[in-house]
């Protein structure tokens, strides 16, 4: 048998290893996306506050393509890995694609319900960290001068609603549309890496045979 024959497996273990790696590089390249995040976040912090309302803006935007281009950087080496290694049948593609759609649309759901919820928390973290904080001003401060401060803290933060509001509202639809995009994406991937990428010659051929 030639060195470079892969192992032809079934549809259903093609489509239970490229979720297992998809999911597995996901959890991977997402904590190192955090971790950047946190780093970038601090050094925002730093910056002048019309700085600040700028990069609100832009680096929504920003995170999209990353999100973008990390599902599809997922995506190919989910596939990449488990083809280096493996073949299948062609006639499994249309069960492997179908499946694998079905896939990439309920994982894009969760996820957007996910940051949905995460969302409402912080939300109900924050207005419950206001009205304690009013209440603890109201103890040592006077009604007028407690009530200022905190019509001040709920303006600003109605102000940070929104552009909380609308930067997961960009996340959210870059979410979706990259998920969508992998559909046509990981066909392509299919029968890309679905070969031998080493030309054979008749001695292989021979071998086989027997």
């Amino acid at each position: 048998m030639s060195k470079t024959t892969k192992k032809a497996i079934p549809a259903s273990t093609v489509i239970k290893a490229l979720i297992t790696g998809f999911v597995s590089y996901g959890v991977l390249l997402a904590f190192i996306v955090i971790a950047c995040y946190l780093g970038i976040n601090r050094l925002i912090s730093k910056l002048p506050q019309a700085n600040i309302e700028v990069l609100e803006i832009t680096m929504p935007l920003i995170w999209a393509f990353v999100i973008y281009f990390l599902s599809h950087a997922i995506c190919r080496l989910s596939t990449v890995d488990l083809f280096s290694k493996c073949k299948t049948d062609k006639n499994n593609y249309p069960e492997i694609t179908n499946k694998m759609n079905t896939f990439f649309i309920i994982f894009a759901i969760v996820i957007m319900l996910f940051g949905i919820a995460l969302l409402m928390v912080r939300f109900s973290n924050t207005e419950a960290s206001i009205n304690l904080m009013s209440n603890q001003y109201l103890q040592v401060f006077s009604k007028e001068f407690t009530t200022s401060l905190t019509n001040k803290m709920i303006e600003d933060y109605n102000n940070w609603k929104v552009q909380a509001i609308i930067a997961t509202v960009i996340i959210e639809v870059a979410i979706l549309v990259s998920m969508i995009s992998l559909i046509p994406f990981q066909q392509k991937l299919l029968e890309q890496y679905n070969i031998t990428r080493k030309p054979r010659n008749k001695k292989e051929d021979s071998e086989d045979k027997e």
